[in-house]
């Protein structure tokens, strides 16, 4: 057992391998959920799974050994909590929602949908319509869209590289035996976190995941495959049935260290976080009014970097919004920042972050990735120590990683 009193997150392995998580929070409400590390990025395209993470995500709430459809969309509905699921690239999480007191029906109920699901045929039908109307809606959302065909691109000949929904077609093909098959390979205990966020008792907690996560099959964690990326920009434009213009603009880069992590986060915070003085939302909305949206982001998918900005602009100002996309990125990488100016960006991030931790529910989630995929959840005061240690030219040098940018736009018309 490991005890980090600081952040109050406890962690036990149980015998056959599942890792538990606990997180003291007292109030109201508890979270509790599986993380399982496999995604989108785990199908074998060639044996024609693809979108079958997702599927399976959708359809291991259709009835299990123990429990029918019915049963599992009341059971925490009947006391007023709610039962959640999303599949990512590297990562498909399984959780509940509920009012304190209720820790044992939560659990009882995740451990069924992960070790005992059925996937019956006649469900699976009825679900595989709605995955297919989820890719229709996609479809009509350009902003959404946007940001999976430029993954596509960037990420291009990697198994980073498709879309986690699937297709109509590759749905076609995906049935109880495929989804059985996933279950068996992905949902064991080497390769899955059980987490908690609560005011129950770590004790008791882990009494429980003894209980009703015990017979789950020890099985072998899932290995991350390297995943060469081909580094060169690549500029695209589709024409789509929109009024605007969308535009992505960003790179993939190889996994990065602890320290090259927060000097891209701390200048992506910088450059399009959430702040109204951002610095490409003051370049380009507050100054010159081009854009209604702007923002950029970071992601770390298993094995790799994701920078974007992503923007929506009239067409007639798409060029000059590109433009000047680029020129304020280059402004860093031509001249290092002050260390007042580092000192202030590092205390509005720190702020950023007790605000977004006040989401119990996405913290509790995010800690639970951490432990699964890196195998420690940093504490705060590691966190402040990691941005310290971000310097000037540390983010001068990211910034200079960021001038070869590639482009994909959406353009109005058919």
């Amino acid at each position: 057992m490991t005890d980090n009193k600081n952040d109050n997150i406890t962690t036990e392995t149980l015998a056959n391998g599942l890792v538990c998580v606990h997180i003291r929070r007292p109030g109201p409400v508890g979270y509790c959920g599986l993380a399982v590390r496999a995604g989108s990025r785990d199908e074998d395209l060639r044996a024609g799974e693809a979108g079958l993470a997702h599927f399976v995500e959708h359809c291991i709430f259709k009835g299990t050994q123990n429990r029918t459809a019915d049963d599992i969309r009341n059971c925490m509905e009947q006391v007023g909590g709610e039962l959640n699921a999303f599949t990512g690239k590297d990562q498909t999480v399984i959780y509940t929602v509920f009012p304190s007191g209720n820790l044992r029906r939560a659990m009882s109920l995740v451990a069924d949908l992960s070790t005992t699901s059925t996937f019956p045929a006649d469900e699976l039908d009825k679900e595989r319509e709605v995955v297919e109307s989820e890719i229709d809606s996609y479809l009509d959302s350009p902003a959404d869209q946007i940001f999976d065909d430029f993954e596509d691109i960037v990420f291009r000949g990697t198994p980073l590289g498709h879309n986690i929904l699937g297709t109509h077609k590759s749905l076609e093909g995906l049935g109880p035996q495929q989804c059985l098959s996933w279950l068996n390979r992905f949902y064991t205990a080497a390769n899955c976190v059980l987490f908690y966020s609560g005011s129950t008792p770590a004790a008791t907690f882990m009494r429980m995941a003894a209980k009703y996560f015990g017979i789950m099959r020890a099985g072998e964690r899932a290995a991350i495959a390297p995943s060469p990326l081909d580094e060169r920009p690549m500029t695209r434009t589709r024409r789509r049935d929109t009024h605007q213009t969308h535009i992505i603009m960003g790179c993939a880069m190889p996994e990065m260290s602890l320290d090259d992590r927060f000097a891209l986060q701390l200048l992506n915070n910088i450059l399009g976080g959430p702040g109204m003085n951002a610095r490409l939302n003051v370049e380009l909305r507050e100054k010159r009014g081009l854009v209604y949206t702007i923002e950029s982001s970071v992601a770390f998918p298993a094995g790799a970097t994701l920078f974007t900005v992503y923007m929506g602009c009239d067409p007639k100002d798409a060029a000059v919004c590109r433009r000047l996309v680029r020129e304020t990125i280059g402004e860093f990488a031509d001249k290092a920042m002050t260390d007042k100016e580092i000192a202030a960006a590092r205390r509005q991030y720190l702020g950023q972050m007790v605000i977004a931790g006040d989401n119990k529910e996405n913290a509790a989630i995010a800690i639970a990735r951490a432990i699964q995929l890196h195998g420690h959840a940093l504490t705060r005061r590691e966190t402040v120590s990691l941005l310290d240690r971000v310097t000037p030219d540390a983010v001068r040098a990211m910034a200079r990683r960021l001038t070869d940018l590639s482009t994909l736009t959406f353009s109005p018309g058919n």
